[in-house]
């Protein structure tokens, strides 16, 4: 009896050291950047997906490459209000952000997809896992950038 006690205690004491160490001691997806009007976080590719077709075409942008993204999407809602939401142009730099590079066509792409912080993804579940929303209205939305081009820029809002 003296050791079921003592197994459940111990198994007791595991789970809660398991909660504690996830809850403070956790690793981001990848690298946090910071700009003017904007945080986001760069995903590793080995964090967004195992798949080995996908790895092999994956690339991890650099903090110039957002910091070009973010100037040039920022100047193409201003050319483009009607491409967008209203809350998405009042809100814009609200808006988390997480960023993903591959490689399509031989070709360089980032796609960065934006959550806004009232769509109930908390801070901690942004930094940690990729988000997967296939409805929320403008509360997420994304796009398709490509670095290389440096205009091409392709955004699509998920329905309701």
């Amino acid at each position: 009896m003296k050791r079921i006690v003592l197994i459940g205690i111990i198994v007791g004491i595991a789970i809660v050291l398991a909660g504690f160490w996830s809850r403070f001691f956790w690793t981001p997806l990848g690298t946090l950047v910071k700009g003017p009007g904007f945080e986001g976080i760069i995903v590793e590719p080995t964090k967004a997906t195992s798949d080995e077709e996908e790895l092999s075409k994956a690339w991890f942008p650099t903090r110039e490459d957002i910091l070009t993204l973010e100037k040039d999407l920022s100047e193409w809602i201003g050319k483009n209000p009607d491409r967008v939401t209203d809350r998405i142009r009042e809100d814009f730099n609200r808006y988390r952000r997480q960023y993903f590079g591959e490689t399509e066509y031989g070709r360089p792409v980032i796609y960065a997809k934006m959550y806004h912080p009232d769509s109930g993804v908390s801070r901690q579940e942004w930094l940690r896992h990729p988000i997967k929303a296939a409805a929320g209205g403008d509360y997420f939305w994304a796009v398709r950038y490509d670095p290389e081009e440096k205009e091409s820029i392709y955004c699509w809002i998920n329905s309701n």
